[in-house]
C-alpha cells in the first residue's frame, strides 16, 4: 500500500483494543531519487520515536490513543511496518502490515522547500542556505546570519552589548564576551583626545585672562598708555 502525504511528519495514531495487546511500529530509512538518505531527519525520527515509546509505556490505559511520529523529507519515500500481537495467547491473531509513505518533491519552478513557510520557494530566507542534496533550505550554523553552507558562514549575526561575533577559519561564528571599553575602544580614545584638547584650550584662555588682568600695563578707557598721555600733555604745554 502506498500513501501520499504533504507534511514533514507522518503521524501514526492507534488505540489498543485490549490491555495486553501490543503494537510495534518501525520505519525504514527514507530514500529519494538516487537512493539518498537524509541522516538529519533519520536522527530526528529516532528521538521522536523514543519519546513516543516512553509515552506508550507510562500510559497503559485502555482506549488511550497513542501516537508515533516519523519524519519524511520532500521527494522521499519511507516504508512503515506495523506489527500487532494479540492479547490472548490461546488464540493468537498476530499480523504485520506494511505501508509505503511518499512525499512529493518541489517543482522545477520552485525547487527548494522552506521549513519556515512550509512551502516550495525559489530562494532561501535569512539564516538559511540552499541545500542541493536534500532540495530544501537548511539552517545556517549557530550565530550565522548569511551563509553558503553549514560551515561556510559569510556574515555573523549582529553584535549585542555583551557578545561580539567573529567568523572563524573553519567557517563558523564564535560569540566572544565583550566589555563596553573593548566594544567601543576607538570611540573612547577619540573622546579622550577631544576632552584633552578642550581642557588645554580652556587652560590657555584662563592664563591669558590672568596675564591681561595682573601683568600687563594699565590702559585707560580710550586704550592709550599713561606715559604716552603725559608726554602728549607736555608737548602741548611747551608748544
Amino acid at each position: 500500500t502506498t500513501m501520499v502525504v504533504a507534511r514533514e511528519f507522518v503521524n501514526v495514531a492507534y488505540v489498543l483494543l485490549d490491555a495486553g495487546q501490543k503494537v510495534h511500529i518501525t520505519a525504514a530509512a527514507q530514500t529519494g531519487s538516487g537512493g539518498n538518505v537524509s541522516r538529519r531527519l533519520q536522527m530526528l525520527g529516532e528521538q521522536l520515536q523514543a519519546g513516543a515509546q516512553t509515552a506508550r509505556v507510562t500510559g497503559e490505559v485502555q482506549d488511550f490513543e497513542r501516537t508515533q511520529l516519523f519524519p519524511i523529507d520532500q521527494g522521499h519515500s519511507r516504508r512503515l511496518t506495523v506489527s500487532i500481537e494479540s492479547a490472548d495467547p490461546m488464540s493468537p491473531r498476530d499480523g504485520t502490515y506494511t505501508v509505503t509513505v511518499l512525499r512529493e518533491g518541489c517543482t522545477a519552478a520552485r525547487p527548494l522547500f522552506d521549513p519556515v513557510s512550509r512551502s516550495c520557494v525559489v530562494n532561501c530566507g535569512a539564516g538559511f542556505y540552499e541545500n542541493s542534496e536534500s532540495s530544501r533550505c537548511s539552517r545556517c550554523n549557530a550565530n550565522c546570519a548569511v551563509c553558503a553552507g553549514l560551515l561556510r558562514c559569510e556574515l555573523c549575526r549582529q553584535d549585542t552589548p555583551h557578545l561580539s561575533y567573529i567568523i572563524q577559519q573553519d567557517g563558523s561564528c564564535l560569540g566572544v564576551q565583550s566589555t563596553l571599553l573593548g566594544k567601543y575602544y576607538w570611540w573612547c580614545i577619540s573622546l579622550g583626545i577631544f576632552a584633552a584638547a578642550l581642557l588645554c584650550m580652556l587652560i590657555g584662555v584662563l592664563c591669558q585672562f590672568i596675564c591681561t588682568c595682573c601683568c600687563c600695563p594699565e590702559r585707560d578707557r580710550y586704550g592709550f598708555d599713561t606715559d604716552s598721555e603725559a608726554e602728549f600733555e607736555s608737548e602741548r604745554l611747551l608748544g
